[in-house]
């Protein structure tokens, strides 16, 4: 893997569209977040990180050394600067994006002392302003970018959008986000070639009970042309599906000592990674697989040491 971590960025391989915002995370200590009492306040930890779907996925990308191009909305705040540095600094092109004059988009979480998700709640509103209007006057430079990855707190018309521009060459890969949110995906399955969910948001795609097993919801988004499926399973692993074959994919033994909060955006980042820089589709797994581990070693959404991977 040594050599993939000099790898040219003179040319933009990936261009990620969708989310930034700052996270606002709280970890309670784990002697006290054992407690039963959700409505007491306990001891621990808050802090702030860059965040947001596609801003994770497109630092991961950069990070690891891709040339890589990312359209998003800044606000106006005392957060900008932090939020563009933590992009320009993975040399990720933040060009393309729009600077709005609101505030920028938040998300809030509680989590366990032993980095589980309690709860959450988003203020995610700046992304719709990355508008069909807004996509169409840029299309040159979107339509030279052999990969593009979509995530769905874009808005429906919006991802049509993106579809419509999509050239014969280029590949499109989506992360579903929720359950809610992937419906927006479900018109257009067979123009996406790789697609991340879990098992909720593939029901939510396929129409198929909550409850059904991994291996049947696997080859119903198969069916509906999706190109190559990662179908996650919580912490225990993926399923990786396509037309020719479907894989189990184990987690690694590693317990997590962070949060889980980006995991799911390294695990798709990762397998871009792996597609792009030109391992088979096992492979790519593979280190997809270990880059979300990683970053279950850190409090934040991104690892600051993603390239200890390529070694």
């Amino acid at each position: 893997m040594s050599d993939r971590a000099n790898i040219s960025r003179d040319k933009r391989a990936v261009l990620v569209i969708g989310g930034v915002n700052i996270d606002i995370y709280g970890r309670a200590d784990m002697a006290e977040s054992n407690q039963e009492n959700p409505a007491d306040s306990y001891p621990g930890m808050v802090d702030t990180y860059a965040g947001g779907v596609a801003r994770n996925i497109a630092e991961n990308l950069g990070r690891l050394g891709l040339g890589v191009a990312f359209i998003g909305c800044f606000g106006t705040d005392d957060f900008t600067d932090f939020l563009k540095t933590s992009l320009t600094d993975a040399d990720v092109d933040i060009s393309l994006s729009a600077n709005l004059k609101s505030r920028n988009d938040s998300y809030l979480s509680l989590f366990r002392g032993d980095g589980g998700l309690i709860s959450a709640v988003n203020q995610i509103q700046n992304v719709a302003e990355i508008s069909p209007r807004y996509l169409e006057q840029r299309q040159p430079e979107i339509e030279t970018v052999p990969t593009l990855v979509l995530e769905g707190n874009l808005s429906e018309a919006t991802i049509a959008c993106l579809v419509r521009m999509k050239g014969r060459n280029q590949k499109i890969a989506a992360d579903m986000v929720s359950a809610t949110k992937a419906l927006r995906f479900k018109n257009h399955l067979s123009e996406i070639d790789i697609l991340k969910c879990n098992q909720l948001e593939a029901a939510a795609l396929t129409g198929l009970p909550e409850r059904s097993s991994l291996p049947e919801l696997s080859a119903a988004l198969i069916d509906k042309g999706v190109g190559r499926l990662l179908l996650s399973a919580a912490g225990q692993g993926f399923m990786l599906a396509d037309a020719e074959e479907t894989v189990w994919i184990e987690a690694t033994k590693t317990p997590p000592s962070g949060t889980t909060s980006g995991a799911g955006d390294a695990l798709l980042a990762g397998y871009i990674y792996g597609i792009e820089t030109g391992l088979d589709k096992r492979q790519a797994a593979s280190f997809a697989r270990d880059l979300a581990a990683l970053t279950l070693q850190c409090d934040g959404a991104v690892h600051p040491n993603l390239k200890e991977l390529l070694k």
